[in-house]
């Protein structure tokens, strides 16, 4: 299909059960004219194999079910908008066919360059069987969920995991699917998997293949916006990798989820509301142009999954800031500081900022508050202290100062308050103090006794989570 230049070309369908638009084989969109594609019926774009759209394209598509369902995207410096209406399901659905009986990246998959993707729909933005590949452009992409009452659990097809959120007021919010404080007859689900981006596992005999090389991966500058009901960004059986990528999330659920590693390396991601910012089974930051501003009702970063007994955070460069209303870095095994600028704040209540079975600072600038929450298994090989004492109110200014030198190490203008700080910096030593200021007054002095010292009383409490996942439902 050659859409001649400045063209503007419309395909519009109400029949029955019929496509606007549907290829029994490739389809190729080339040109640079404009498309509108609208089916008020059933899918907008079908198309049975592969579909390539190139550079010039604008493809816009409004579909009653999937805007666009294919095999596999391929596309290329073009425009593609997708909407579905309130009783569809995807903007982009590309799944293998139904005789792959293994894993493959040759079907199923979405490859992305320097498009401009706007997406706004009532199931997931892009979801693909094998992986999503974006590298360059911009991406805007909601989702917008209708949630149901458990007695509508047969009608949609649910199961009781699903049932993890409660209605306050208007709105819908996220529970831990452990917590038994409401019934399940006062709890909600969500009708349909409404993501931003997705990756479902391929399925063969109505079983699906767990095992494969399934991957989400950003990179080269990609610009996304995701405002969703369900998780971000979230990868089945697979890693998830963002690489020189600008993320702004705010959703109900997870940020960016994956079922095995999460890679962060050299990217700004912003996650203004979550349930679970951050959640692998091992979750790695790196890179010195890293920012991270997590916002979250439970974890920050979760180093969690039902598929690998081994669950790290490694935080080896960048800057990172956690507000989370449950532990603000939580690692079912192991918290690795290795370096970069970390600041975590936590409330207590059984919760606390840094929570694993073993905490390990190695290195970078620390400073992690809380109210007295879980006590950490500590390994020091930087000089750390940590204090617990005096409540500090939220909005205070919060320094470290060194007392033979009056240096001040960092400043910090709490967000909420705490009255236990952990607290890590190269230039500290054995046998130094130094002093907690909350503005131009001191709350402590902390001589350094060994390359982890405690001060003040000290709470005791459990180390590690649990995953914010499971299986089945609307994975």
């Amino acid at each position: 299909l050659i859409l001649l230049n400045n063209s503007v070309n419309s395909i519009e369908n109400d029949f029955a059960d019929a496509n606007a638009f549907h290829v029994k084989g490739n389809v190729y969109i080339s040109g640079s004219g404009t498309l509108n594609v609208v089916s008020k019926q059933k899918n907008g774009v079908k198309v049975s194999k592969d579909l390539f759209v190139t550079e010039g394209v604008t493809l816009n598509v409004t579909g009653a079910n999937h805007a666009i369902a294919a095999r596999s995207l391929i596309a290329k410096d073009c425009t593609i908008s997708v909407t579905t209406s309130k009783d569809g399901k995807d903007g982009v659905q590309l799944e293998c066919d139904s005789d792959v009986s293994s894993f493959t990246n040759e079907q199923g998959y979405a490859h992305l360059t320097n498009v401009t993707f706007t997406s706004d729909t009532y199931g997931d933005g892009i979801q693909a069987n094998s992986y999503i590949y974006i590298s360059g452009g911009s991406y805007n992409i909601k989702t917008t969920g209708v949630f149901v009452s458990y007695s509508e659990m047969s009608t949609y097809e649910l199961e009781s995991d699903d049932y993890k959120y409660i209605k306050s007021g208007n709105e819908y919010k996220r529970i831990a699917k452990d917590d038994n404080k409401y019934s399940m007859s006062s709890r909600y689900a969500l009708a349909q998997s409404c993501k931003g981006l997705k990756i479902s596992a391929i399925e063969y005999n109505n079983a699906e293949i767990t095992t494969g090389d399934y991957e989400i991966s950003l990179a080269h500058q990609a610009s996304f916006v995701i405002n969703t009901t369900d998780d971000g960004v979230h990868t089945n059986y697979g890693k998830t990798t963002l690489d020189s990528v600008t993320l702004e999330i705010d959703t109900k659920d997870d940020g960016v989820q994956a079922d095995y590693a999460l890679s962060v390396n050299n990217s700004s991601i912003t996650v203004n509301s979550s349930y679970e910012a951050l959640e692998g089974a091992t979750v790695t930051v790196d890179g010195s142009q890293t920012v991270l501003v997590l916002n979250s009702e439970d974890d920050g970063i979760n180093a969690a999954s039902d598929y690998s007994s081994t669950n790290n955070i490694y935080i080896k460069d960048g800057y990172l800031r956690v507000y989370a209303a449950g532990d603000g870095l939580d690692a079912n095994t192991g918290l690795y500081l290795q370096g970069g600028t970390v600041i975590v704040e936590g409330p207590g209540s059984g919760n606390g900022s840094l929570d694993a079975e073993n905490v390990y600072i190695q290195g970078g600038i620390v400073f992690a508050c809380s109210t007295g929450g879980m006590s950490e298994r500590t390994t020091c090989t930087q000089n750390t202290f940590k204090y617990q004492g005096s409540s500090m109110a939220a909005n205070s200014e919060i320094s470290i100062v060194d007392s033979s030198s009056n240096t001040s190490l960092f400043t910090y203008t709490l967000k909420q308050s705490c009255n236990q700080i952990i607290f890590s910096h190269a230039s500290m030593n054995v046998g130094s103090s130094y002093k907690i200021m909350k503005g131009t007054t001191q709350v402590t002095s902390i001589t350094l006794t060994s390359s982890y010292t405690q001060s003040g009383s000290s709470q005791g409490g459990g180390g590690g989570g649990f995953p914010g996942g499971g299986p089945g439902g609307w994975r």
